[in-house]
């Protein structure tokens, strides 16, 4: 990570902490150095037993004095750590600046076929059946993931895009693959002054079933089976890679990121450090 990064980041932190509300008494360590401490942890791929350790910091990140593990481990499931961490990841990614194409797609977070972890369910990755967790999002076209979310593998994909399309601002088309070819997102989409178009599945409005007008109206203008700029969704593909393909990188999770609750932590973490690299390519560009 380099110092404009990790500078990114913490101003972040800094600043996102003042819009909150002040704590009825004061902590020892402050959330801010809690949130720093485990975006840093996450960041270098290790366990939080890694970040209360005075050796895992140099000179980017020092803090004065250190939690005890059971403090840093109690402060990170509080539901104040959990706010302040998503609205990190919310301003990084300027998450109200939508862009005029935007996409939408998930990605599966296997985890071993050993694994215990009674919230990794078994649902589709990769054209098979796997066990583990899903990460759903809103992307921009210049690559934000301004809406997202983190479910078990067998959540149903409409039911989540239509949370983050209901939740974040949108540009004018959205586009998404076949499994989201749902009449309901067509017609919350059309409620927002947008145009959503998903790839038809075969068949598709040739039923008895009920069809939403909006989902008709984008059916009449697809050419060849396909909606109109469908090529440009291939964007998600790259930018779901560029998310895990650097140091400190959305890769598999590792063995100490099992349940639900840990996994979203995990992956809104590296989110951050996603945004935090992104905006500091568009400042050098």
């Amino acid at each position: 990570m380099s110092d404009h990064e990790w500078k990114a980041i913490y101003q972040t932190i800094r600043g996102v902490y003042r819009t909150l509300p002040r704590r009825a008494r004061r902590c020892r360590f402050s959330d801010i150095q809690i949130v720093a401490m485990y975006v840093w942890t996450v960041i270098h791929d290790r366990p939080l037993c890694w970040g209360v350790e005075r050796h895992s910091y140099g000179r980017l990140f020092r803090p004065r004095c250190l939690p005890s593990y059971s403090q840093f481990k109690r402060r990170v499931r509080s539901e104040r750590f959990n706010l302040l961490l998503n609205k990190v990841n919310a301003s990084l990614a300027g998450r109200d600046v939508p862009t005029p194409t935007m996409y939408v797609d998930g990605k599966a977070l296997p985890v071993g076929s050993d694994s215990k972890d009674p919230d990794a369910r078994l649902g589709r990755s990769g054209g098979g059946f796997r066990r583990g967790f899903k990460l759903h999002a809103l992307v921009t076209k210049d690559g934000r993931f301004v809406g997202n979310s983190v479910t078990s593998l067998n959540a149903c994909e409409k039911r989540e895009a239509y949370q983050l399309m209901l939740d974040t601002p949108l540009g004018d088309i959205v586009l998404g693959d076949g499994n989201y070819d749902d009449s309901k997102l067509y017609e919350l989409a059309a409620t927002r002054q947008t145009q959503f178009f998903a790839k038809p599945r075969a068949g598709a409005g040739q039923g008895h079933r009920r069809q939403s007008a909006a989902r008709l109206q984008a059916l009449s203008l697809c050419v060849g089976g396909e909606p109109p700029n469908y090529h440009l969704r291939r964007n998600i593909e790259r930018y779901f890679g560029q998310l895990c393909g650097f140091g400190g990188s959305l890769s598999p999770l590792p063995a100490w990121v099992r349940s639900l609750p840990r996994v979203q932590r995990w992956v809104t973490a590296k989110l951050i450090g996603y945004h935090a690299r992104l905006k500091d390519r568009t400042n050098a560009a």
